[in-house]
């Protein structure tokens, strides 16, 4: 989102709370927000005008479109990697990583159609992604759909591979109080 687009989203903001808009405002704001896309990042603030009567802050407009992301990619289908890249780990990681961001961004990938919002892949989730999943606290927030959606890729930090946790560094303690490192979120394309 580029500082015009950044006034675009605080005149959307304003004209439900009156709030004030000045430079310093939109400077801050874009500082913060800035990465994010627009469309995105109304739809957030949508979202957060509907079902919350909380003064709207920039966390809750990240915080949303972390959540539409991750909606994405549950509701994607995502195309194994090129039959050329199975040789090659890294091509195919780094491709799959292409793939699941181009899918969190909004755009088609692969002509493979994604569920309305609202629903999810039909049938059981892979084994492993189950008991992986399993094997985490039963957080039902934000963070476990983040979690979920962060586990399509290997984490940079740790080293899990796809469908496993992120674990405390030099150990095999799965790792407790956020849904995955840092990393691995950008990596998914959730940051």
């Amino acid at each position: 989102m580029d500082k015009h687009q950044t006034i675009d989203l605080l005149s959307a903001i304003a004209a439900i709370d009156k709030r004030k808009i000045g430079q310093t405002e939109v400077n801050t704001w874009h500082m913060i927000l800035g990465h994010l896309d627009l469309d995105d990042a109304l739809q957030a603030t949508a979202h957060h005008f509907a079902t919350s009567t909380d003064y709207l802050m920039p966390v809750h407009i990240v915080t949303g479109v972390k959540r539409i992301r991750a909606d994405r990619l549950d509701r994607s289908i995502t195309a194994p990697p090129p039959a050329e890249l199975s040789d090659d780990a890294r091509a195919a990681q780094a491709w799959l990583q292409q793939q699941i961001k181009k899918i969190a961004d909004g755009k088609a990938v692969n002509n493979l159609p994604a569920l309305p919002p609202g629903e999810r892949r039909p049938g059981p989730p892979p084994t492993e992604f189950e008991r992986t999943r399993d094997a985490m606290d039963d957080d039902d927030g934000a963070d476990a759909t983040i979690r979920r959606a962060a586990l399509r890729v290997a984490c940079p930090h740790c080293g899990a591979l796809p469908g496993k946790p992120c674990v405390l560094s030099g150990t095999t303690t799965p790792l407790k109080g956020k849904p995955a490192h840092d990393a691995r979120i950008e990596a998914a394309g959730l940051s």
